[in-house]
Formats: C-alpha cells, structure tokens, sequence
C-alpha cells in the first residue's frame, strides 16, 4: 500500500508542476498584454489585436511623411528609431557601428559636436547619457549655424525646450525643427 500511496503522490507532485509551468508563462502574457503601465520597462508591443503608441516611432513616421527625403537629422543620444521609421539619414548616431578605422575619427567628432562628449570622458552608463542629453539640449545659434555648415537640415528635440519657433512636427514628446 506505501508503494501506491508514494506512485500516487508522485503523480499529483507531478500534475501541479506541470500546471504551474503552463499558468506561469500564460500568467505573464496576460500582464504583459493588459498591464503594461505595471511594467519597469515601457515596451511597445505591437499585436495584431492591440497596438500602444510609442512617440518615438510616432514622430519618425510623421517625419517621413513631412521632411524630404534627403534631410539630414541630429537626435537626441539614445534615439535609434529614425533610420527605420523616419527612413531619414542621421548626421551621427552614438550607437553607430563604425565599420572602419579611417571613419572613426570623424564620428568621433561629430559625437562631439553633437552630444559634448570626447574620449575619455569621466561618465559612464546613465551618467553619459544624462551628460550628451544635458549638451544636446542647449541647441544655441552658434550651434545651429554649425550644424548647418555640416548639412544637417532638421533637429528632432524633447518637447518644450525650443520656444520661438514652430516645429515642422510634433507629438505629445518631441519636435521637429529645420535648422
């Protein structure tokens, strides 16, 4: 009878394993699809049956609707959707894959004119980021000017930091000016 007992418990032990293993991944989808203002990360999935607006993509596909195809735009540092959404040219990327040596200096250097950082600088990770967008953001007319000189034909900016000028596009997020 202890044999039965013990082939008996094994399989119940090994039901509720398996139930738990099923409910936990369908558990997470359904927090991920219904809740996910509860998330640490804001991630735009994109299902057939639900979409979430994310103001970054957002902008780029208004920038492609609205800019030539031929403008040349300055993001801020950790925007990487304009090349795909925006189908625009970007004068620097910081997330660039230089895929030659005589090319690096020049990026480089416009990821110093652009975002204020150089080689060897003391900041690190987040510390960085805050640093390039604190640079970025201070778009003065010497700046632009500048920019212009380079063929840079338009500035994709956080909303509310220009004032005096009407952006060629806007969300809820950023603005789009020409230089």
């Amino acid at each position: 009878m202890n044999t039965f007992s013990a082939l008996k418990q094994t399989q119940i032990s090994e039901k509720i394993t398996y139930v738990v293993l099923l409910a936990v991944p369908i558990l997470c989808f359904v927090i991920i699809i219904n809740y996910p203002s509860y998330l640490p990360f804001r991630v735009p999935y994109q299902f057939s049956f639900q979409k979430t607006v994310d103001d970054r993509i957002d902008i780029c596909e208004k920038i492609a609707k609205a800019t030539d195809s031929n403008a040349v735009f300055i993001q801020p540092f950790d925007f990487t959707e304009l090349k795909f959404y925006g189908l625009r040219s970007c004068y620097v990327e910081f997330k660039a894959n230089v895929r030659h040596k005589n090319a690096i200096r020049e990026w480089q250097r416009r990821i110093g004119e652009v975002y204020g950082l150089a080689v060897g600088s003391k900041e690190t990770g987040f510390a960085l980021q805050r640093a390039a967008d604190a640079h970025y953001n201070q778009l003065n007319e010497k700046r632009k000017y500048l920019l212009r000189q380079e063929g840079v034909t338009h500035v994709i900016i956080q909303r509310g930091i220009v004032t005096g000028q009407v952006p060629v596009v806007s969300n809820s997020s950023y603005e789009v000016y020409q230089l």
